[in-house]
């Protein structure tokens, strides 16, 4: 097993402090009229969880680690590492990822791997509600 770096206490407190203030599930702003039902965009999300993180000095550090595109071209994988950091300068580098594919074939492919595999790292990062 693999030594887990001690996470600094600053910023254990600053995710706590965003779990304790984001108490309900995350309001939702955006349809899917396709199949009839709404969920939090990665605008909405960031609207409310964004102030949050600053509020408790909480700075979160996106690195993409890979990205290929599948034999053929459909689909785009990426993988995104995660690194926080505490506005005091303490960093915790734990090795946290997410992987992400996406249908590939516009220019969009790209933000939308980044913005999913962003809203999913803080979804699970402060155990949040969306009720998705």
């Amino acid at each position: 097993m693999t030594e887990i770096e001690a996470m600094p206490k600053s910023i254990a407190t600053a995710i706590n402090e965003v779990m304790l203030s984001l108490k309900g599930p995350l309001i939702h702003d955006a349809k899917n009229d396709y199949q009839k039902y709404s969920y939090t965009s990665i605008d909405g999300f960031l609207k409310q969880v964004h102030p949050e993180c600053a509020k408790a000095g909480l700075i979160i550090i996106p690195h993409e680690k890979s990205c290929t595109i599948s034999d053929g071209g459909k689909f785009l994988s990426v993988v995104y590492e995660y690194v926080l950091a505490h506005k005091d300068g303490s960093t915790w580098s734990f090795p946290t990822t997410k992987h992400i594919v996406v249908p590939f074939g516009s220019g969009t492919a790209m933000g939308t791997a980044q913005s999913y595999a962003l809203k999913q790292f803080m979804r699970s990062l402060f155990q949040l509600s969306t009720g998705e």
